[in-house]
C-alpha cells in the first residue's frame, strides 16, 4: 500500500470512527488507528503466503477481511467512562461493546466499494458502482451488521495467537464476496427495470 492510499484509508477510517462514536461512551485511540495498518500488513502477508498462486494479487474480498481483523486486533475505538458521560454503572450498549467489529465491517464494505467502482466497465456495472452497497434484509428490526458481528470470535482472529487459523480470512472474505454478489443482483434488478 502506497503512502497516498494509506492517508486516504486513514482519513476514511477516522470518518467512520467519528460516526460510530456519536452518542456513545466510545472514544478514538489515535495510536491504535496507526496500528490498524501495521496489523493489516501482517494479515495481508500471511494471506498472500497461503494463496496457491504466489504471484497473484490479494483480491478485494480478502483485503476487506484483512482490514476487518486488523481493526478488531488494533482496537482503535475504546469504551471509556469519564466525568462527562453517563453513569459508570450503566452497562455498555451493543454498539459500545462491538464498536471495533462494527468499524471493521463498515470499513470492509468501503474497500469493496472502491474495487466495485474501479472495476466497473459495462453500463450496468457503472450503474451499480454509483450506488451504496445494499445488504440483505433481516427479520424484524435487526440489521445485517448485527448478525455479522455476532459470528466474529476474537480468539480465532488474533494473528499473534498461536492458535490463529488462517482459514478465518478466507471464510470472511467469502462473506464479503457474497455481500458483493447480493449487492450486484439487487441493483441490477433496478437497472433492468429502467431499461
Amino acid at each position: 500500500m502506497n503512502g497516498e492510499t494509506k492517508i486516504k484509508f486513514k482519513e476514511r477510517l477516522l470518518q467512520i470512527s467519528r460516526d460510530i462514536i456519536q452518542g456513545s461512551r466510545l472514544e478514538i485511540i489515535p495510536e491504535n488507528i496507526d496500528k490498524v495498518f501495521y496489523y493489516y500488513t501482517r494479515y495481508n502477508e500471511r494471506t498472500h503466503s497461503e494463496m496457491s498462486k504466489i504471484d497473484a494479487l490479494v483480491d478485494s474480498h480478502k483485503i476487506a477481511a484483512c482490514f476487518l481483523f486488523s481493526i478488531i486486533k488494533a482496537e482503535p475505538l475504546a469504551f471509556t467512562i469519564t466525568d462527562k458521560n453517563k453513569s459508570p454503572d450503566t452497562f455498555p450498549s451493543f454498539k459500545e461493546h462491538a464498536a471495533n467489529e462494527m468499524l471493521g465491517f463498515i470499513f470492509g464494505l468501503y474497500i469493496l466499494k472502491i474495487f466495485i467502482e474501479k472495476e466497473a466497465k459495462t453500463p450496468e456495472e457503472i450503474f451499480i458502482a454509483q450506488k451504496e452497497i445494499e445488504l440483505p434484509i433481516c427479520k424484524g428490526k435487526t440489521q445485517y451488521t448485527h448478525h455479522f458481528i455476532q459470528i466474529i470470535s476474537k480468539e480465532n482472529i488474533d494473528i499473534e495467537n498461536k492458535d490463529f487459523n488462517q482459514n478465518i480470512i478466507f471464510i470472511f472474505s467469502h462473506i464479503f464476496f457474497l455481500i458483493e454478489k447480493f449487492n450486484y443482483h439487487y441493483w441490477l434488478s433496478f437497472y433492468k427495470q429502467d431499461k
